[in-house]
């Protein structure tokens, strides 16, 4: 039993203790492009359409924009966009991303008309909006396209129920839908992929990368060491990971990430933020991501291996979210030799949630990552990567 959220796949084994084991998923086919945020563009107490009534629809009532500029706060539109995505053909030769993308909606508008009908009320009219996409390979980087569409859709529903929300996010699809048709995309995406160093995909890992600052890192008693972990979510549920350098990036196991080559992170005081997976070995279970991680302290890593009887702490988010930072104690079980793999047993106890945290020394040293353990046993039978076996999987180096 992999040692995460409930919602990652379990692969039961016929023996009377059941192992973690979520299946490794292939990475997509086809370039991803995730959309960040939705803002919109209009001014306070601007009129944008209308809804009339009556038999004839003479009586007209204007709509007038009252929301934030911040956004529309609606996940259905993430979900629309994401649904369009798959228009943009694997056979293109764009690259494997991620990319990221922002939308700020310049226009929209909505007239509809409401009239009696046999069962209550039918609406008709028509929606439309207007986007500006901004395409980017690094958030702080200038966009590789900034490209504007349009879309249009008809109002044709029975009663009145959403009717401007349905509208909306109508029209927010077909300007999607023009976005993956616009031959400018499919240009920028090439020009990327063209120029990247890491064209032969995300998580190609022949070369040697260094976790900055990471030889110098003074370790914190384990207590304080919490706010350098974090929650992991991605399309099938939670895990765990930890910072591991100065420039944001944390380690976690594979089977947290899945096959997402962009997850969301949680810190210790809630702020979340976009994660994307730079390497990944689903044979040793251990995976590399990016985040902003200024200002964090990241956790001093120990290729050593502990000796039966230490005492050692694991960090994670077991079980929820509302769990994360959980702290616990155990003590060094064993070293073992687990389907062809060197691991760390400990009876420090940990839960789905868990996987990819990390596990520490008395001194606040990282010696292992959690990874598994047994189920339906009163024992705490769990096994954690050494560092060593991290670091060689992932081909990286400690960096002053």
């Amino acid at each position: 039993m992999r040692k995460i959220a409930p919602g990652f796949g379990l692969l039961a084994l016929a023996v009377s203790l059941a192992v973690w084991a979520p299946a490794m998923a292939a990475p997509a086919p086809h370039p991803v492009l995730t959309l960040e945020n939705v803002t919109v563009g209009l001014r306070r107490d601007e009129a944008w359409g209308g809804i009339s009534s009556g038999p004839d629809c003479s009586i007209r009532q204007p709509l007038v924009w009252r929301g934030p500029r911040s956004g529309i706060g609606d996940p259905s539109y993430v979900e629309a966009f994401q649904m369009q995505s798959q228009n943009l053909k694997a056979t293109e030769k764009v690259g494997s991303g991620p990319y990221q993308v922002t939308a700020r909606i310049t226009a929209m508008e909505v007239e509809a008309c409401l009239k009696p009908a046999a069962e209550g009320m039918s609406a008709s009219g028509k929606a439309a909006m207007e986007v500006h996409w901004r395409i980017l390979s690094d958030p702080e980087a200038q966009p590789l396209a900034e490209i504007s569409t349009h879309g249009a859709a008809p109002i044709d529903q029975a009663g009145q129920k959403d009717l401007v929300r349905t509208a909306l996010r109508m029209a927010f699809t077909e300007s999607a839908r023009a976005l993956f048709a616009d031959p400018a995309l499919i240009a920028a995406l090439r020009t990327s992929a063209a120029a990247s160093p890491m064209a032969a995909g995300p998580k190609d890992q022949a070369a040697a990368l260094t976790l900055a600052g990471a030889a110098s890192i003074r370790p914190r008693p384990p207590p304080k060491s919490i706010d350098s972990v974090v929650a992991i979510f991605n399309a099938q549920g939670i895990g765990s990971g930890f910072l591991a350098s100065s420039d944001g990036l944390v380690l976690t196991n594979a089977h947290v990430v899945g096959k997402d080559p962009v997850v969301k992170v949680r810190w210790s005081d809630g702020v979340e933020a976009q994660a994307r997976v730079l390497r990944i070995d689903p044979r040793v279970d251990v995976a590399l991501v990016q985040v902003a991680g200024a200002g964090r302290h990241p956790l001093p890593l120990k290729a050593r291996l502990p000796e039966p009887g230490e005492t050692v702490f694991a960090i994670g988010t077991p079980l929820e979210i509302d769990l994360q930072g959980t702290l616990s104690r155990g003590i060094v079980s064993a070293i073992r030799q687990r389907g062809g793999e060197l691991l760390i047993q400990s009876d420090v106890s940990i839960a789905h949630g868990n996987s990819g945290g990390p596990l520490l020394d008395e001194k606040g040293n990282v010696i292992g990552m959690t990874v598994s353990g047994l189920e339906n046993t009163t024992a705490n039978l769990n096994f954690f990567i050494p560092v060593a076996e991290i670091l060689k999987a992932l081909n990286l180096k400690l960096g002053g």
